[in-house]
């Protein structure tokens, strides 16, 4: 079987924001569509037979709409596991998590960048201590600004794991891409599932 535990599909309404967004953040030109329909179409061409869909509200006032939409996948779509999301500064977090875990959502997108916060923000520490033991967490630490500017970098990333079993969490895009030199020492000691080279 072949699984695909990266991609991102956005509700129709939000898709071709979304995927323009992406472009202009990162200096890219998306194939697809950003749906769910184009996403299985071409994975299906690419012979995947699963695909975990990775869902972040990028503010507060997105929580709900992302999980509803991580459910809504989940639901209708035997071949795709959904994460969920929640956000530092959406107060009712704990609803969330209780509502995702009986919906069977396994885990939760984290993406510091996008939802404008810190990895190091003293704020996640209760959400990181209710999520271990239920969620898998995938953290996005993969931008181009030097670490000491980063929201997230691979320090951060080691810092929040100190506390936490470190194999409910996956980082994207792998540590810091462009700060390869800071990979090794900070994280090499600490086992993690990497997402791809």
């Amino acid at each position: 079987m072949f699984i695909d535990i990266h991609t991102h599909a956005f509700h129709p309404k939000i898709a071709a924001k979304a995927v323009a967004h992406l472009n202009q953040a990162y200096q890219l030109r998306c194939e697809g569509e950003g749906t769910i329909d184009d996403m299985l179409r071409r994975g299906r061409k690419a012979s995947l037979d699963a695909f975990l869909v990775l869902c972040a509200a990028t503010e507060a006032a997105q929580v709900i709409p992302a999980n509803n939409y991580a459910i809504t996948l989940q639901r209708e779509h035997q071949e795709i596991l959904a994460f969920g999301s929640v956000h530092p500064d959406f107060t009712d977090w704990e609803t969330q998590l209780d509502r995702l875990k009986k919906a069977g959502i396994q885990g939760i997108k984290l993406h510091p960048e996008f939802q404008h916060f810190r990895l190091d923000d003293t704020r996640l520490l209760p959400l990181f201590d209710a999520m271990q033991d239920t969620f898998t967490v995938a953290i996005h630490i993969g931008d181009r600004l030097p670490p000491a500017e980063n929201p997230s970098c691979n320090s951060k990333t080691a810092a929040i794991l100190n506390p936490f079993p470190p194999h409910r969490v996956i980082p994207p895009h792998p540590p810091c891409y462009p700060y390869w030199h800071h990979t090794l020492p900070t994280l090499l000691p600490t086992p993690l599932c990497l997402d791809r080279p």
